[in-house]
């Protein structure tokens, strides 16, 4: 993950996607209805594909579904994914990293990968 993009509301940098070769990123997996995707877009800044005043992109990629906890096999889904645009971003905010922290805590997320987070450098 990279927390390279900025919100322009002082939280400062957003978490994403990059691409770094051995690296993998942890998150959450949820299915969405219509309505449910239409709201997302809204509160990603998602106006649509190519929009030049999106805040994030929406694409498809493949990533493989795994439980962090049970040593479950994974399997590969096709899933929509947010990508943050560049922009003059830095550090987000503590709060916005200590949200994130939460999430992955209670979705227990791997522990090296939770740990990892907490050494990245917020603006605040």
């Amino acid at each position: 993950g990279d927390l390279g993009g900025d919100v322009g509301d002082g939280e400062g940098g957003v978490a994403g996607v990059a691409t770094a070769h051995g690296q993998s990123v942890w998150g959450m997996v949820y299915d969405l209805n219509d309505d449910d995707v239409a709201a997302l877009d809204r509160y990603e800044g998602y106006r649509g594909p190519g929009d030049q005043h999106n805040v994030y992109d929406r694409e498809m990629t493949w990533v493989e579904l795994t439980r962090a906890d049970d040593g479950s096999f994974p399997r590969r889904i096709r899933v929509a994914i947010y990508l943050a645009r560049p922009a003059n971003g830095g550090p987000p905010s503590r709060r916005y990293l200590d949200a994130i922290l939460a999430g992955a805590k209670h979705h227990r997320l791997p522990a090296d990968y939770v740990a990892a987070l907490e050494k990245l450098p917020t603006r605040d």
